[in-house]
């Protein structure tokens, strides 16, 4: 498995306790890469959209299947 390599700076601090490693030459992000995803108001937006989107389809889902498995159920000796 191959990973990004990235060139790092250590960094000890005076009573030799702490270690920090400082990233040199860091690539930059992809041209296409999100660079921001979204505060939290337009989050919890994306999610009841989602919610009700996918409470169209159970509820359309859920109707036929409970139709369909009952008349089955019922057809069983």
């Amino acid at each position: 498995m191959s990973g990004q390599q990235v060139r790092v700076a250590p960094e000890v601090n005076a009573s030799a306790t702490t270690l920090t490693l400082t990233p040199v030459g860091a690539a930059a992000p992809e041209a296409g890469a999100p660079q921001f995803i979204g505060d939290a108001g337009t989050t919890v937006a994306g999610v009841l959209i989602g919610f009700l989107i996918g409470l169209i389809f159970v509820i359309v889902g859920a109707i036929p299947g409970c139709s369909i498995g009952g008349i089955a159920g019922a057809n069983q000796p």
